[in-house]
């Protein structure tokens, strides 16, 4: 159809017809709006991409409804692709690659399956452990999906990082469901979820990175805390002595003396709990006072361990084949 001024009042007058027709604007070269057959009127500009000339086939450019883009605001999207286009650029193709870019909810489906190794430190590249990775990828299910899942890769910003942190530390990704039969789903924020969360995300842009999905991390740029501080906090003497007393208690009263040798071992050690609940005795050196663990969060570990530490799995091993003692570790 011929140009005219495309103006509010024009378009309100253009009715439909049994096909699909144009109305180019008469003021702004490829600005026109397109009349479908059910009345759907849709702004578009169309143009011919960089170098020009009839050479090259035209794209278009859907730039919204009638009813959701005012004839000015259309006009100004209209100039905006138009000034693209004289700088070399193609809008219609990036638009269309940007559709088919994968969602950061795809990107956590593939880091689940393909890139789930350690990224830092002596383990570079090694695959995680079993709970690391339960934990990295519950994390990310319950926390960074919900809040970036939607977004494309290249769109997150370190602006989304920073309110995923916030969001995350407010608690409103926290839940408390029920699943099935005694099973429930606790999510909790906070400060040092959010810190957790960081990680995992950076650790998967850098992944993304790594296989060509993405041009940048997020996370490196945001201004948020990706570490925790140092803890300063530890047991007084006196806050141990009431610990043994309370084990002593829970003993008279037929408490699991597995339960409570672990618990003694925690704190004498400051094992991991895993570390305690799996240990062998193969890997007990009493004779060096020592735990040699064949395979810790950090591979293979040596763990110097005090008197009382020593003096306790010895007197475990002397009474592992009474009661549940005998349990408390897994024989050779």
């Amino acid at each position: 159809m011929d140009g005219v001024k495309l103006t509010k009042r024009v378009v309100d007058g253009l009715e439909p017809k049994a096909s699909a027709y144009i109305v180019y604007d008469s003021d702004l070269k490829g600005f026109a709006i397109r009349v479908a057959p059910t009345g759907v009127k849709t702004w578009q500009v169309e143009y011919r991409p960089y170098p020009g000339g009839r050479g090259v086939s035209k794209r278009r450019m859907a730039l919204g409804s009638s009813t959701s883009v005012t004839p000015d605001e259309a006009r100004k999207k209209a100039k905006d692709v138009l000034a693209a286009v004289a700088n070399k650029e193609d809008p219609a193709k990036d638009r269309s690659e940007r559709r088919k870019e994968l969602k950061v909810s795809d990107l956590i489906d593939l880091y689940e399956k393909e890139g789930c190794y350690i990224l830092r430190g002596k383990r570079l590249g090694e695959p995680m452990k079993p709970n690391t990775k339960a934990y990295t990828l519950a994390r990310l299910s319950h926390h960074a999906l919900p809040l970036l899942g939607k977004l494309r890769i290249s769109e997150a910003t370190s602006r989304d990082i920073e309110k995923m942190v916030k969001d995350i530390t407010a608690g409103k990704t926290a839940k408390d469901e029920k699943v099935g039969p005694r099973k429930r789903i606790i999510v909790r924020g906070g400060e040092g979820a959010a810190r957790k969360v960081t990680r995992d995300v950076s650790a998967m842009f850098t992944f993304a990175i790594r296989r060509g999905l993405a041009a940048i991390n997020p996370c490196d740029a945001a201004a948020v805390r990706k570490t925790d501080g140092r803890r300063t906090r530890f047991l007084t003497l006196e806050e141990v002595s009431r610990l043994g007393r309370a084990l002593e208690q829970l003993q008279e009263n037929g408490a699991n003396p597995k339960a409570l040798d672990i618990v003694r071992l925690w704190a004498l050690t400051g094992a991991r709990r895993s570390e305690i609940a799996a240990l062998r005795w193969d890997e007990v050196d009493l004779v060096h006072s020592c735990l040699r663990l064949n395979d810790s969060k950090t591979g293979a570990s040596v763990r110097p361990i005090a008197a009382p530490a020593a003096a306790l799995l010895a007197s475990i091993r002397t009474n592992r084949h009474s009661g549940f003692n005998s349990v408390l570790m897994c024989d050779s």
